[in-house]
């Protein structure tokens, strides 16, 4: 984890304690980079106001806020597979942005975290696959497409 010098806009939204809020103050810190004051106000409580937030704090929530890695493979459609070969917060809609590896050199896909969760939980032949420990998450539906897909390969055209 790398703590950027640059700081974090005010009335950017980041992640913090297990909600997204905006960011209404910063200040200069000589050891710190930047202190910040977040706002909390979650749905039928008070207001909760966070004083001197660092930005390694920001930091480590944005990770934890964050579902998959730089390195990752994803599987968007049934023949679609995809690499993450980048991502970056956007403050304007407090999440995060991935880019995804094209079909051709130089042409990378971006999509936030909720369209690309969405579409890979959501498409039944999707699957998410963790680079680091090699292992697949699955959905029965997956499996049982792919299964099905080469059973009709088989009895149609002989290889």
């Amino acid at each position: 984890m790398r703590i950027p010098k640059t700081p974090c806009p005010v009335h950017g939204l980041v992640p913090f304690w297990n909600g997204i809020y905006p960011i209404v103050s910063k200040k200069p810190h000589p050891v710190l980079l930047w202190l910040y004051t977040i706002h909390a106000k979650a749905k039928d409580q008070a207001l909760i106001i966070h004083y001197n937030v660092s930005q390694e704090d920001i930091v480590k929530e944005i990770e934890l806020f964050c579902r998959y890695k730089v390195g990752d493979s994803v599987e968007l459609g049934p023949f679609a597979r995809r690499r993450i070969v980048g991502r970056k917060w956007d403050f304007q809609t407090g999440t995060m942005v991935y880019q995804l590896e094209g079909n051709r050199q130089g042409s990378e896909v971006s999509m936030d975290q909720q369209e690309l969760t969405r579409r890979i939980e959501g498409g039944g032949a999707a699957t998410w696959v963790n680079s680091a420990s090699g292992c697949c998450a699955f959905m029965e539906r997956t499996i049982s497409f792919t299964l099905d897909r080469v059973l009709v390969r088989k009895r149609c055209a002989p290889y």
